[in-house]
């Protein structure tokens, strides 16, 4: 075998050697710290969004996206002051994995480049007398101080979510929108302030009504495309040109922006 060969198959045989290794120690260390790792996972989710926050447990995997490393959270459920009342969690989802790209793991650089949520749901709800659950969204008031010299760079640049329900229901306005998100995938890239998004959306509209005594707009129709969109982070606003979107498998096309 030429010389030369044999040298980048050990190199390489090497570096898989060294990742494999790498996999393998983070996936004891979270093995034997689990408990310190839900109560940190909490804490960070707790920054952003007030309520009760719950995590049944996390997980490594080192092949379900090989070579990448997956971070999973088990059963995760935010919920607010009256949920014993009314039983609408803010949020639910049954498995929420994130894939971390292994090369920069070898320069301890924690980043994120992939979060898929999987069957659980988003529940706005407000009742009768006006109380709703969305001062959650508003988080929890307190001020923390950031690092600048972080080495975790979190950037999810391709989302993922299916079987997963999406509802507003107000019944103080006799609203209710109600959306079954089948699959929805989302790949972003920012340049300067504007942020470019493709997505592709296969979402069950069950309820779209502005007044329940009157019907919904919508009643039970597939939602389907695959849709450029731009988010311009200074404005802010969200503008598409041409979007198709196959209604029940009708196309219509949409230009305009919000």
């Amino acid at each position: 075998m030429n010389k030369y060969l044999k040298w980048t198959l050990r190199i390489l045989g090497s570096f898989f050697a060294l990742l494999l290794i790498l996999l393998l120690v983070l996936k004891i260390y979270v093995g034997s710290n689990k408990t310190r790792l839900i109560a940190e996972a909490t804490e960070k989710i707790s920054e952003k969004i007030g309520g009760k926050i719950e995590i049944k447990d996390v997980g490594v995997s080192m092949f379900k996206n090989f070579p990448y490393l997956t971070i999973s959270l088990q059963e995760l459920k935010i919920t607010d002051s009256l949920y014993a009342k009314h039983q609408h969690a803010l949020v639910q989802a049954e498995a929420i994995y994130l894939r971390v790209n292994p090369l920069k793991l070898l320069i301890l650089n924690v980043s994120l480049n992939r979060l898929r949520i999987e069957k659980g749901g988003f529940y706005i709800y407000k009742d009768s007398t006006g109380y709703s659950n969305d001062y959650l969204l508003k988080g929890n008031g307190k001020k923390k101080e950031t690092k600048p010299n972080n080495q975790f760079n979190n950037i999810l640049d391709n989302i993922v979510i299916r079987d997963f329900n999406v509802t507003i229901n107000d019944q103080k306005e006799l609203k209710l929108f109600d959306f079954q998100i089948n699959e929805f995938l989302v790949k972003n890239k920012q340049v300067d302030s504007i942020l470019y998004l493709q997505t592709k959306s296969n979402i069950l509209v069950k309820s779209f009504s502005f007044k329940t005594t009157k019907g919904s707009f919508v009643e039970n129709q597939l939602f389907e495309g695959n849709w450029d969109l731009k988010f311009n982070t200074k404005t802010p606003a969200l503008l598409f040109d041409s979007m198709t979107i196959n209604i029940s498998k009708q196309p219509f096309v949409f230009k305009g922006g919000f």
